[in-house]
């Protein structure tokens, strides 16, 4: 019988399962919305028939419920829902950990650092919306807490609304459209917050106005998202209204705000904890130019954010933190779990694409090449191969890939294959033997498009598409050994353009998950105006209508 540890994360958004056996050091990590197919599926709607990702972790690892003997929840709160989840597991023990130490947890047991400052800032969990924290070994000392009334990514989410960009999930939003501003309001924002030395900080009460929010609909309602500093600034703006420049300016200004906060706290971390290394986490942590500012400060030699930031990763945060602070065994993970989802063969995928009857497919020799080759011609293609992605970003194996070098693929990629805004960025992925040549990477490696760096200005002609207004990008180097196929895809589109770069987004539209079965793929090209289809060793086109 084994003796496995099962996280579970997401109470109020993007339910996730997490499992570990310490003694032989697997892990496997899965989201519910990849399986429900509903965007940042909530744990509280759980039941037995709707905890799909927990059976995938089961399955993965070949095991039964009667083999795990602990189950940790990532909040301190007693949700209904608990009840529930307890029934699966009649002969484990149940424990729960503080929000934000699973978010510590995941990535700084992930971070491959023996001794590393630590900051988490979210929205808010377990009555806090911050953690400053240090890692030695295999222990996390929580240095300061950051109460939820003095949240920052609470004010970024309120700010998000007021633009008019959406509610929770819509931060992404925000980030994009700031450059396109001046940050004319941050003194506004400044004059309400009090600094404290140990790296807290306190809002004034016209900055808080949250109570409201917090007992009510919580993340995901809308109707208490709003201040007296939202309110003073400028009127709410509502998404059939134009975008001006006060919107463009109160983007930059929360914008500016968040590295603010970000950098009062790195800096008292570097100076109570003499780190090297800061690791980043919380849902903030996902804000590649938050992270990039840090970078550029140059307190830390080594700044690394995790992948899973957000509440998608606090499953596997709570197993860890657990294992190596209950069990008092020393868990380490060497890099973050990326590519932990679903696999299928190509006879699976053979079985989804014959029951759709307004496709043509046929098998091909050489998918990459393929694939490149395409690309060169200025074809959008959709790629899915291997296992799927864990957390919000396409890594190479659920993306749609698009030239570079054509500005308009932006415009066409924003409008009629992902409908959403038409400021919104897309990333480049670059071959990492060539990443310092087109951007400022100074020979470091960004395997997980989680922090934004300028692309050289010699080449943001030559990578438009990629390159945002502000002459950035939230670039992804690929190696052979992290991601053999997408690699050597890469490497032919250099062969043949010159460019050892690549558009990549999410293989998603708008408001849903990104894609993860062979039915989830074919759905989604059909949908939108994508050209072709690269599902395994099979390219597929949609069928014309005589």
């Amino acid at each position: 019988m084994k003796k496995l540890v099962l996280g579970i994360g997401g109470f109020f958004h993007d339910f996730n399962a997490a499992l570990v056996n310490p003694d032989t050091a697997e892990v496997v990590a899965a989201e519910e919305e990849r399986f429900s197919r509903i965007k940042h599926h909530p744990i509280m709607g759980a039941t037995e028939s709707s905890t799909q990702c927990i059976n995938y972790c089961l399955e993965r690892m070949q095991a039964s419920p009667d083999d795990v003997c602990h189950v940790v929840f990532s909040d301190l709160h007693v949700h209904p829902v608990c009840a529930s989840l307890k029934r699966l597991f009649p002969s484990a023990k149940f424990h729960q950990v503080h929000h934000h130490h699973c978010h510590a947890a995941a990535a700084y047991y992930c971070s491959d650092a023996e001794h590393a400052a630590v900051l988490t800032l979210d929205g808010w969990g377990d009555n806090c919306s911050g953690m400053l924290l240090e890692g030695r070994g295999s222990d996390l000392r929580t240095l300061v807490e950051i109460p939820q009334q003095d949240s920052v990514a609470m004010e970024y989410l309120r700010a998000t609304h007021w633009l008019g960009l959406g509610t929770f999930g819509a931060e992404g939003k925000t980030q994009g459209l700031a450059p396109y501003g001046e940050p004319v309001y941050l003194d506004e924002y400044l004059n309400e917050i009090e600094f404290i030395e140990n790296g807290a900080y306190r809002f004034s009460k016209r900055l808080r106005s949250m109570e409201g929010y917090l007992s009510g609909d919580h993340y995901m309602g809308y109707k208490h998202l709003y201040n007296d500093i939202l309110n003073d600034l400028l009127p709410r703006r509502f998404p059939d209204e134009p975008l001006l420049d006060e919107h463009h300016n109160l983007a930059a200004s929360v914008q500016k705000l968040l590295e603010t906060v970000a950098l009062h706290c790195a800096s008292a971390l570097k100076k109570s904890t003499q780190a090297e290394t800061l690791v980043i986490s919380g849902g903030a942590g996902l804000n590649s130019s938050m992270n990039a500012v840090l970078e550029q400060y140059g307190l830390f030699e080594h700044i690394y954010a995790h992948p899973s930031a957000s509440d998608r990763g606090n499953a596997l945060g709570a197993a860890l933190y657990y294992v190596n602070n209950s069990l008092d065994m020393a868990f380490r993970l060497k890099q973050p779990i990326i590519y932990s989802g679903q696999c299928f063969d190509d006879k699976q995928i053979s079985t989804a694409l014959q029951q759709n009857d307004a496709i043509h497919f046929e098998l091909i020799d050489d998918p990459a090449s393929t694939a490149a080759e395409l690309i060169a011609d200025n074809a959008i293609i959709a790629w899915f191969q291997g296992k799927s992605e864990l957390g919000a970003r396409a890594l190479g194996n659920r993306s749609i890939l698009a030239h570079p070098g054509h500005a308009e693929n932006k415009d066409k990629i924003n409008a009629r294959v992902k409908h959403r805004e038409h400021f919104r960025p897309f990333a480049p992925s670059v071959l990492f033997d060539k990443a310092d040549q087109w951007f400022d990477s100074n020979g470091r490696c960004y395997p997980f498009m989680t922090s934004t760096l300028p692309v050289k200005p010699e080449c943001r002609e030559r990578i438009p598409a990629v390159t945002h207004i502000d002459g950035t990008a939230r670039l992804q180097t690929v190696t052979e050994e992290n991601n053999s196929l997408y690699y050597r895809l890469i490497n032919q589109f250099h062969q043949r353009t010159g460019i050892p770069v690549v558009l990549n987004t999410s293989f998603n539209d708008a408001g849903e998950p990104i894609v993860e079965s062979p039915q989830d793929a074919i759905a989604s090209f059909m949908r939108c105006d994508i050209d072709f289809l690269i599902l395994g060793s099979y390219l597929v086109r949609k069928s014309r209508i005589s």
